[in-house]
């Protein structure tokens, strides 16, 4: 099964370590959105979660297990989704995804705390945002990002 994504008509290019953002976000340190969260996806906002797999600093299996306990209305959905693996471009494949219910987590192979970086344009980034194909021998149904 082959999925393949398109942007959003809107999207932006993304911008590694912008400054501005960085300090505007800043007072968000060490804060609990689990809560935010679920009512953010009951009101329709998609959320995507992701990290890269050799991430010291937020590392994916951390960010897996509190993404697995949020209580929302989708959880029943999210336990029932397969785990896909995602290329972009078609080539290697680039990590993993699972998605239900307009929320997604992302593990990126190969990429540490800044993925970008890590991987490069060939897997996240440019490549990324224009197409994303996941590719899953584990389910027949189509994921959904």
């Amino acid at each position: 099964m082959t999925l393949t994504l398109a942007p959003h008509p809107t999207a932006r290019p993304q911008e590694s370590c912008n400054m501005m953002v960085h300090g505007d976000l800043s007072g968000d340190w060490l804060r609990d959105y689990s809560l935010l969260l679920p009512e953010m996806l009951e009101d329709g906002v998609r959320v995507m979660i992701y990290a890269g797999d050799l991430d010291l600093i937020c590392n994916w299996l951390g960010n897996a297990r509190w993404v697995d306990g949020l209580e929302w209305a989708g959880a029943e959905q999210w336990a029932a989704a397969p785990e896909a693996e995602w290329s972009a471009g078609g080539g290697t494949a680039g990590g993993t995804v699972r998605s239900a219910a307009g929320l997604s987590f992302v593990k990126v192979y190969q990429a540490g705390h800044m993925v970008r970086e890590g991987v490069g344009m060939g897997v996240w980034g440019e490549g990324c945002a224009q197409r994303l194909s996941c590719h899953s021998s584990r389910s027949t149904r189509p994921a959904t990002w």
